[in-house]
């Protein structure tokens, strides 16, 4: 598969896993409740006709900064890592939740890096 391909199997396996979670290419302009953002994030060679394609995954929360809405952010951050792996990705670490803003809206956001071997 292509590496557009790949990422576009993974948006299908993280949209079954997190059905209540907008889905995003890239960070857009304004996010509305949960949203996950699956951006490229380059490659590099792994034969001459295959190369080790990254995304980085973030799950983004802009609900009321609370413990609820903090746990929430953790589980379905935890609920994307595994699906990512059981796509087939090689998951990275998770990264700890951080403060994060969009269009001069404050998020909540959990990101990992995700790689696969592919085509361009």
């Amino acid at each position: 598969m292509t590496a557009a391909a790949e990422r576009g199997a993974l948006r299908t396996a993280l949209a079954a896993a997190i059905p209540t979670a907008a889905l995003y290419a890239m960070p857009p302009a304004s996010i509305a409740g949960l949203s996950l953002v699956i951006a490229p994030d380059g490659w590099r060679t792994n034969t001459t006709a295959q190369v080790d394609y990254q995304v980085s995954v973030s799950v983004l929360n802009n609900g009321p900064d609370t413990t609820q809405a903090l746990e929430d952010l953790e589980a379905n951050a935890a609920i994307a890592w595994k699906a990512t792996a059981a796509a087939g990705w090689q998951v990275g670490d998770m990264n700890g939740p951080e403060a994060v803003t969009y269009a001069d809206q404050p998020y909540l956001a959990m990101t990992f890096t995700a790689r696969r071997i592919t085509t361009l």
